[in-house]
């Protein structure tokens, strides 16, 4: 049933979520232009604050929500039930909030096309926003089902080459549901997890150059962004398979190894010759994670994983990509997963991460994370720094 009440808003949101994302394309390509594609980097769908934080870590430690998109079985830790109905986030960039901001001041010298582009030349303009509402049941122990939709868009501009500009971009917006089963084999040092993504992508990357706009100008015409971005639609369901093993020879510090295969037999999306968006690769991954207590009022948490290590989510094999570690030490508990006052730190892909939450019972979550994410294909060959904020107002 909740999820039955998500679908009701789907297609309003999604349409008000694409509508924003071109607007946002259409104010920057009129003040100059579109380049060539600029270096992919590697974006997983629905990467969250926790895991971003702790360095791009989640599968050895999924015990809420992350579940659903980092290790389903994870969620047999989850106590008794764990809802959030209004969880938003929104990442931008460093030059994006500078933008901003002096949009808001009045000193953006929108008046002055020319000298407005050579002060955005070079820069780096990012934005993420993501909503995804979670209900999580614990039905006896180990046994625990898991669902939630998400709605995901993301946005990504840099101008280049201010003599005769050139404007690099990439849209993408994602919606769909998540599911998640749990069972527990043996006595529960094992166990299993089920997962399943439906996902609707629309994405799209173009070539817009000054000559282009030039013509379009020349001829009386208006600038088709779905046409010049190569807007590329479909659908598909992604499945994961996850493996929790309960350390008993690490009990004390609360030991798991965790084994992931997300994506299993790559997401299609159907012929990208046929306008079909690229396939969500399969990706193999695993890792450790520790949870000692150092007093009553203080918990941390020690993650260690390897994600693609089978080399399909980039074209860079060199191990510092697909390393993965973090460090979070929370104080006056609330449940497994939750503390007052959290603070965390990682690396990740040859870059690193922090960030702080502040909880209130679960009820009210806040949110902050500094991270690089990679866009060259070396770890530390192209890093640009991502700051991310995530506000949670409905959860129990």
């Amino acid at each position: 049933m909740l999820l039955a009440s998500f679908d009701c808003t789907s297609t309003l949101l999604s349409r008000r979520l694409r509508y924003w994302a071109v607007g946002l394309l259409s104010l920057v390509i009129g003040l100059t232009a579109v380049g060539t594609a600029q270096a992919d980097p590697i974006r997983r769908l629905a990467q969250n604050p926790r895991g971003l934080a702790l360095g791009g870590t989640g599968m050895s430690y999924a015990d809420d929500e992350m579940g659903l998109y980092y290790n389903p079985a994870g969620l047999a830790s989850v106590d008794n039930w764990w809802v959030e109905l209004l969880p938003i986030m929104i990442e931008t960039s460093p030059d994006a909030v500078e933008f901003g901001q002096n949009i808001a001041g009045g000193d953006a010298g929108l008046d002055n096309v020319s000298g407005l582009i050579k002060d955005l030349a070079g820069r780096d303009f990012h934005l993420r926003a993501m909503y995804y509402p979670t209900a999580i049941v614990n039905i006896t122990d180990g046994f625990t089902f898991g669902g939630g939709a998400f709605f995901e868009v993301e946005v990504d501009l840099e101008i280049r080459n201010v003599a005769f500009p050139e404007t690099e971009a990439y849209y993408r917006l994602d919606q769909g549901q998540a599911y998640a089963v749990t069972f527990p084999l043996g006595e529960g040092t094992f166990l299993t997890g089920i997962g399943a993504r439906t996902i609707k992508r629309e994405t799209g990357a173009g070539t817009i150059t000054t000559a282009k706009l030039i013509e379009i100008a020349d001829s009386g015409e208006s600038l088709d962004i779905t046409k010049e971005l190569d807007i590329r639609k479909g659908e598909t369901t992604a499945y994961d398979l996850g493996f929790l093993w309960r350390l008993e020879s690490f009990s004390a510090l609360r030991g798991q190894f965790a084994m992931v295969v997300q994506n299993v037999g790559d997401a299609s999306f159907g012929s990208v010759k046929k306008g079909a968006p690229d396939p969500i690769p399969q990706e193999i991954g695993f890792g450790w994670s520790f949870r000692p207590r150092f007093t009553p009022i203080i918990n941390g948490l020690f993650a260690l994983e390897f994600r693609d290590v089978g080399f399909a989510a980039t074209d860079d094999d060199s191990i510092d990509k697909r390393t993965h570690f973090g460090i979070e030490v929370g104080i006056i508990p609330m449940d497994i997963s939750t503390n007052l006052v959290t603070f965390r730190a990682g690396y990740g892909s040859g870059q690193v991460s922090y960030g702080l939450e502040i909880s209130l019972w679960h009820s009210f979550t806040l949110q902050y994370v500094f991270y690089g994410q990679e866009y060259g294909e070396l770890a530390g060959d192209d890093p640009r720094e991502r700051q991310l904020l995530q506000i949670n107002l409905l959860g129990f």
